[in-house]
């Protein structure tokens, strides 16, 4: 029971994180904003990294066998460990197109609905 939990649990984060990527990409795009933009990239590590929870969850949750006699709980771990990964990429992209922006002698406009 708490398998299907977690794997429900997982399954509604992958697809939440869609929509939010779709909806923050969509105003981003309209309204020019480099702040929502990031946001999309930012739900987007969010989004790899609810896949990789959902996989890894569905993966630790099997019982031990010969090659892993004590279970599968490191896929856990390992995908804590890619989830900051991803994080970190995410962070650097956002500061390299900020810098971009701010190196530019482009002006910045705002548009007034965004």
């Amino acid at each position: 029971m708490l398998k299907i939990k977690k794997t429900i649990a997982a399954s509604l984060s992958i697809v939440s994180n869609g929509l939010i990527i779709l909806f923050k990409l969509i105003a981003g795009i309209i309204t020019g904003s480099m702040c929502i933009i990031s946001e999309a990239i930012h739900s987007m590590s969010d989004f790899l990294a609810s896949v990789l929870t959902f996989f890894a969850v569905k993966r630790s949750s099997e019982p031990a066998d010969e090659d892993h006699p004590f279970g599968h709980e490191k896929y856990k771990d390992v995908a804590g460990f890619v989830e900051g990964i991803l994080i970190l990429l995410a962070s650097f992209y956002i500061i390299w197109e900020s810098c971009k922006k701010i190196i530019s002698n482009n002006s910045l406009e705002f548009p007034r609905w965004a």
